[in-house]
């Protein structure tokens, strides 16, 4: 069953926190939730949305769209709320549909990202300490 509440190519979010998380500290997050963070980048690496890697883009290319991810991450979310995230935040970087591609082609790397959290966990314990 789909989440009622899905993003689209303009999410309902206010500026404000729109710039919040672009302004986050990308050393900072990948410090303070290091395992969660360079797992999801490996995984959307892996799938590479807006084929940037396979045209010989370095690793970190993404890194501002996974330090947004993780950020955002929670260990109950499903996988419909993570696919909405992960879109979500594609759209925000990329802000180009020809890019970012559809929502659907984020399932896979979703699948993979809810099954990352139910091993190990988002790093929650490390942002309350």
């Amino acid at each position: 069953m789909m989440n009622e509440q899905h993003f689209t190519e303009n999410p309902d979010m206010p500026d404000a926190q729109s710039q919040f998380l672009i302004d986050l500290d990308l050393n900072e997050v990948k410090q303070s939730q290091a395992d969660i963070f360079f797992s999801v980048r490996e995984i959307i690496n892996k799938h590479d949305p807006a084929d940037l890697i396979v045209i010989g883009a370095p690793e970190d290319e993404y890194d501002p769209e996974v330090k947004t991810i993780v950020y955002q991450l929670k260990n109950d979310q499903t996988i419909d709320q993570i696919q909405d995230l992960v879109y979500q935040e594609f759209i925000r970087w990329f802000n180009e549909k020809a890019i970012y591609g559809e929502r659907e082609s984020y399932l896979k790397m979703s699948i993979e990202i809810h099954e990352l959290l139910g091993e190990g966990g988002t790093g929650e314990e490390m942002k309350k300490s």
